[in-house]
């Protein structure tokens, strides 16, 4: 079942953002289907943004590719699957800093940033030229900015050189006083942070969270790397949502196979400009039936995962206690 809230209750216009979590490649370059309630929850959203965990290359699908920890991921992958979005290609957001950034090589590195763009979507987490980027955003008068970062690195091949993913060391004397000099109404932070395969966020991610609340002025934390969902936790206004696990994975076990999709709302005009109006988690699971792979709402998975899946919602998404 979803998990959702809502904080204002009167009827305002909103901008509605639609986050998801890691999107990985396959084994077999294997495109799963989304099934149409995942349609449904992301039709009408104004963006859709998530992280994409591996540099991109246009060469072909291959059936025999069995990825361990080093990605490399075919543009035809990726496009197979936000083309089943119901989104034009310009309203997707994907961070590509993290720890994968640099498996295949700096040249593949630069070059999948490029082919990104070249695809129609968007991209931050980037350094270039000693400038740390960020996309901003105007949706009907309410302007929104994104940062995004990594706090891991697989291979430390980046060192000084022009264009690097942005690391979680850098974030606050990059983006110090942005929300201001900008005049961002709403700012989002996508930092793929935390650890893998756990539950719960670790003493020092939240007191990262806590800092970058108050020192950055971030209204949302939607961050990814675990593989796993995490609660969320409301640092006095901000919403930090640790984890939102995978979106495509590998399915290497069950709990990876927790897929949660994030709908957020956000007033754009008048006393709710700014402000968070409703949050909605959406939980679906990863369904493999022989060589295909399908995402299925949490209702229609067999009862054995299903109930797995509820239970373990049930225990990790309950909101933290903010103590600080």
């Amino acid at each position: 079942m979803p998990i959702a809230k809502r904080l204002i209750e009167e009827d305002v216009d909103v901008a509605t953002l639609v986050f998801c979590g890691d999107i990985m490649v396959r084994h077999g370059d294997v495109i799963p289907q989304l099934h149409s309630d995942i349609v449904k929850f992301v039709d009408g959203c104004d963006l859709f943004i998530g992280n994409c965990e591996a540099p991109v290359h246009t060469g072909a699908l291959n059936t025999d590719s069995k990825y361990r920890f080093s990605f490399h991921m075919p543009s035809a992958y990726l496009t197979g699957i936000i083309d089943q979005l119901p989104i034009d290609r310009s309203n997707i957001l994907l961070n590509t800093a993290n720890n994968h950034s640099g498996d295949a090589g700096y040249s593949a590195y630069v070059r999948g940033l490029e082919i990104l763009r070249e695809l129609g979507l968007s991209t931050i987490g980037t350094i270039q030229s000693s400038e740390c980027d960020r996309a901003i955003y105007d949706i009907r008068g309410l302007k929104l900015g994104f940062l995004s970062w990594t706090q891991w690195m697989n291979c430390k091949i980046f060192g000084g050189q022009d264009i690097r993913p942005i690391e979680q060391a850098e974030v606050l004397s990059s983006f110090g006083g942005l929300k201001e000099k900008e005049d961002i109404d709403y700012l989002v932070a996508t930092p793929h942070w935390e650890y893998e395969f756990q539950h719960f966020p670790h003493h020092d991610t939240r007191q990262t969270a806590i800092v970058l609340a108050a020192e950055l002025g971030i209204d949302l934390i939607a961050g990814s790397h675990p593989h796993t969902l995490q609660p969320l936790e409301v640092i006095n206004s901000c919403h930090c949502f640790y984890s939102l696990g995978n979106f495509i994975g590998l399915g290497i076990s069950w709990p990876v196979k927790l897929i949660p999709l994030l709908k957020v709302k956000i007033g754009v005009s008048g006393s709710s400009k700014g402000k968070m109006v409703s949050y909605e988690v959406r939980p679906y699971v990863q369904s493999h039936d022989g060589d295909g792979i399908s995402l299925i709402p949490i209702e229609s998975a067999i009862p054995k995962m299903r109930k797995k899946m509820q239970s373990r919602l049930d225990k990790v998404f309950t909101p933290l206690e903010h103590t600080v």
